[in-house]
């Protein structure tokens, strides 16, 4: 029971979950604890690495014995796959990232949302861009 109710809510629990992170600075303040800010990799204040987690084994419960069984016994035929995907996918991000040849984007100033302007981020910023 536990499982279909799993795989036909899991999807609305996600959503649910997401669009709750994105409003709950607005909804609680932003001075009130986020769970799912992470404001240190090394902090144990955060529940973010143990939300992922759950949401992977989740996902993963999901799975069909018989197709865990078939990927397992044709592994020569899915690991060159998986690797090539999980080398060519970032490959890919870091050359349509660097093709442009964009600024360097600050992490702070990227997910600021008090609307405060930053001259010195603003000015380091266009400086970055090569004239025509």
């Amino acid at each position: 029971m536990f499982k279909r109710v799993l795989s036909k809510y899991l999807l609305v629990w996600l959503v649910f979950v997401c669009v709750l992170a994105f409003y709950w600075p607005t909804l609680f303040g932003a001075e009130a604890f986020n769970p799912f800010f992470i404001k240190d990799p090394d902090s144990r204040k955060n529940l973010m690495s143990g939300m992922i987690a759950a949401t992977m084994l989740a996902v993963g419960s999901l799975l069909p014995y018989d197709e865990v069984k078939a990927v397992a016994k044709r592994w020569h035929k899915t690991l060159p796959g998986a690797t090539i995907r999980y080398i060519s996918t970032p490959l890919s991000a870091f050359c349509v990232a660097k093709a442009p040849r964009l600024p360097a984007l600050r992490w702070r100033d990227a997910f600021r949302r008090d609307g405060v302007e930053r001259p010195d981020a603003d000015r380091a910023a266009t400086s970055a861009i090569p004239s025509a």
